[in-house]
């Protein structure tokens, strides 16, 4: 059987005429004075912050999106050669991991068949949505067509 009453619902035993007075002052002396609160004075239950908008970073990743798009291909650029470009800041010693393949690529596009309005486009909206899934490591399939001659 439950120790629930079962005409009120509260548990036996906690009726006030039940408890001692020894054992009511002994609760009020370690209780202490206390005070009824105000109505005007209650304050709403604490609630979790959202986490703060890495603000400057946004700014820098799309600064650096804009650049990549703006900037003109080099003319003298020949089939074959590769070009290398390491951001200040990255550590050589990351760039050697990412030439060795010892990071793990998480998203890939490939621009051949695309003209060049198209394919900055697409590599734009690629690059925004791997920035906000935090991908690390992507990889972008470019070049230029063996008949493309010197237009790209």
């Amino acid at each position: 059987m439950s120790d629930r009453s079962h005409t009120t619902g509260k548990p036996s035993g906690t009726d006030p005429a039940a408890i001692s007075d020894d054992d009511s002052a002994l609760f009020r002396e370690a209780v202490g004075p206390v005070a009824r609160l105000a109505k005007g004075k209650r304050r709403a239950p604490w609630r979790r912050m959202p986490s703060p908008r890495p603000a400057m970073r946004e700014a820098d990743e799309q600064a650096v999106i804009g650049e990549l798009l703006d900037t003109p291909p080099p003319d003298d650029v020949e089939t074959g050669d590769d070009l290398f470009h390491r951001r200040e800041g990255v550590q050589l010693s990351v760039m050697r991991k990412l030439r060795r393949g010892q990071y793990r690529c998480q998203a890939e596009i490939d621009l051949h068949g695309m003209v060049v309005d198209v394919a900055r486009h697409c590599l734009a909206v690629f690059l925004r949505e791997a920035l906000d899934r935090d991908y690390r490591c992507v990889r972008v399939v470019h070049g230029k067509g063996l008949r493309s001659g010197n237009r790209g």
